[in-house]
């Protein structure tokens, strides 16, 4: 079982691969349900023979050596990664059966075709994306979060974060930052009350880092603790509702930070009490990214997605998708004529997404089974629909942003 397991997500990395290398069109978006299906497919396998997960994967099959086929010579990818999937799968398909696995992707196939209707039906919204990412505001932030990654004691790592949060604000063009403060200084509030309670319940142990997860939280002092984490963590992490208040893709590693070395270390009963709630306020955010068709919006919601369900096993997709998103923020939409040092870098960018995105979704399937396969399968029907009405973002403005 472990051989079956392992091959086909080297036939989704081969399928993903031919998907980016295709130029964009309508067919590499409707090529990416191909890949969205191999991926939810694939990281559903370790659960055993089930109907759906075969169907996922027939349906990913039979999509990638179609799309191979239509694609022709620049499709060959598409067409190895199919083949490659079906010598991996036959196994699991024959052990579900294949009359059963047909069955599954007639499910699937219904399910998702009256949502792919519905795309069709409603308006793409604008995309919130940066004018530019100063070199100032990264050196800056590298400065706040390396206190967050490396400092021994909480009060810095709480430090790094607001200063984080206040950096990204003050150093933003006019024009592209909200008039007041408000994402900082909530942050900044929160941070304080938990850090305040937090020296409560340590009293003369301390908070030094090394010695957080032996600190004598009792479950009901982990639920509020979590939540103030969460609070913070969401906050910093520019998704929806909270996509024209602050930038995503450079404090994004603040919200997981706070949630890695804090968070997970010192509270994890209250991580995973308000598991119930993180899930599907991130599926919500991965659903706005995708509508919006924002790739590092998609890649920062499925980075906090991955942390809030997936817990430690989250940390490998996160480290992946992050610089993701910051990548992708860097290099932009795709525009006609762009240099090939651009095109090359979305393109691993984009790759490197990708994997990340799978691994989040093997995390998440095992705390949040519902949330998660709806989060991808939102992403998928969003990223397949056609490109953005809006290419650039609105005019500047100094008033407080609208959510």
């Amino acid at each position: 079982m472990q051989d079956v397991i392992q091959r086909p997500e080297l036939a989704y990395l081969v399928v993903l691969a031919g998907v980016i290398a295709l130029p964009a069109s309508s067919l590499r978006r409707h090529c990416s349900l191909a890949a969205s299906a191999f991926a939810i497919g694939t990281a559903a396998l370790p659960a055993g023979p089930h109907p759906v997960t075969a169907g996922f994967l027939l349906i990913a099959i039979l999509g990638a050596l179609a799309c191979g086929f239509r694609a022709g010579p620049r499709g060959a990818p598409l067409g190895l990664g199919g083949a490659v999937a079906t010598w991996a799968s036959r196994g699991f398909l024959a052990s579900t059966g294949w009359g059963s696995s047909l069955v599954g992707a007639v499910a699937v196939a219904a399910s998702a075709a009256p949502l792919l209707w519905l795309r069709g039906l409603l308006p793409t919204m604008p995309a919130p994306r940066l004018r530019s990412i100063r070199p100032m505001t990264v050196g800056i932030l590298a400065l706040f979060l390396s206190p967050m990654l490396l400092a021994p004691h909480l009060s810095l790592v709480f430090l790094g974060a607001a200063g984080a949060s206040w950096a990204v604000w003050l150093t933003a063009p006019t024009g592209e930052r909200a008039r007041w403060p408000v994402i900082p200084a909530l942050v900044t509030i929160v941070l304080l009350a938990g850090y305040l309670f937090m020296a409560t319940v340590a009293g003369p142990e301390g908070l030094a880092m090394s010695g957080l997860a032996d600190l004598p939280f009792s479950p009901a002092a982990e639920t509020p603790l979590a939540a103030a984490l969460l609070i913070a963590s969401w906050l910093s992490s520019g998704l929806w509702p909270l996509h024209r208040w602050g930038s995503a893709p450079l404090l994004a590693p603040v919200a997981a930070l706070l949630l890695v070395r804090v968070g997970l270390v010192a509270s994890p009963a209250g991580m995973e009490h308000w598991r119930a709630l993180a899930a599907p306020l991130a599926m919500l955010g991965i659903w706005h990214a995708a509508a919006a068709r924002w790739a590092p919006g998609l890649s920062v919601g499925a980075a906090w997605l991955a942390l809030t369900t997936g817990g430690a096993s989250g940390i490998a997709a996160a480290a992946w998708l992050l610089p993701s998103a910051l990548a992708l923020e860097f290099v932009g939409p795709e525009a006609e004529g762009e240099r090939w040092p651009r095109r090359w870098g979305r393109d691993l960018a984009l790759f490197y997404a990708g994997w990340g995105g799978f691994l989040a979704l093997r995390a998440g399937l095992h705390g949040e089974v519902v949330y998660s396969v709806l989060s991808a399968a939102g992403a998928a029907i969003g990223i397949s629909g056609g490109p953005r009405q809006a290419m650039t973002p609105s005019e500047p403005r100094s008033t407080l942003p609208s959510a």
